[in-house]
């Protein structure tokens, strides 16, 4: 299982994507992906709301809502797609930011079968966001986006992305989010025998 680890290099904070690998000599990390250069990104407030009906659109008004908790006034960072095919009708690169509507960023990409994985972005670079307790960047994005909410039992690996990717709920929000995007249990009904039995 992959995850994100911190370097710091000449008092820069970095951020690489990184496996456990069994060597003779036991357990090692080995990094697998460069991820980019970390911002640390102050809140300035607490406003969540389950917002949605399908899962991927509700994980991405909760990504877009705690980048809005957040100030990142000054740092030149931007939270979005950018690309040309994700575009929805010109061909040139653009970047869709927070601060346009979310329709934008669940646009469906002309060149792929899938939705285009929103970015944090400084200039043209991808960057990473230290948010609350996470990092908010592209593999922690996709790795929520990716999350199959098929069973109840399955809500600790939610939580667990969630806090990877720095979105912080309170435990009554995210009984409502379960509530929400997990299927309901099927009530066993028995089945109810009209014949009569005579003893």
């Amino acid at each position: 299982m992959a995850f994100v680890r911190t370097k710091k290099i000449l008092g820069q904070d970095y951020a690489y994507l990184v496996e456990n690998e069994w060597t003779p000599k036991g357990s090692r990390q080995k990094s697998s992906k460069y991820l980019g250069k970390i911002y640390n990104i102050e809140k300035k407030e607490e406003a969540h709301w389950i917002e949605g009906e399908k899962y991927e659109k509700i994980v991405l008004n909760l990504i877009k809502q705690e980048w809005d908790n957040h100030d990142s006034t000054g740092l030149d960072l931007k939270f979005g797609v950018h690309g040309s095919q994700f575009t929805e009708r010109s061909q040139t690169t653009s970047i869709t930011t927070a601060d346009t509507k979310l329709q934008t960023i669940n646009c469906k990409p002309q060149t792929s079968t899938t939705n285009p994985v929103p970015l944090v972005l400084s200039g043209n670079r991808e960057v990473v966001a230290k948010m609350n307790e996470g990092f908010l960047c592209q593999h922690t994005i996709k790795q929520l986006l990716e999350f199959k909410p098929t069973r109840m039992d399955k809500a600790k690996q939610l939580a667990n992305h969630l806090v990877e990717a720095g979105i912080k709920l309170n435990e009554n929000m995210f009984i409502d989010l379960c509530e929400k995007i997990f299927p309901k249990e099927k009530e066993e009904k028995e089945e109810v025998n009209n014949e009569e039995f005579y003893y």
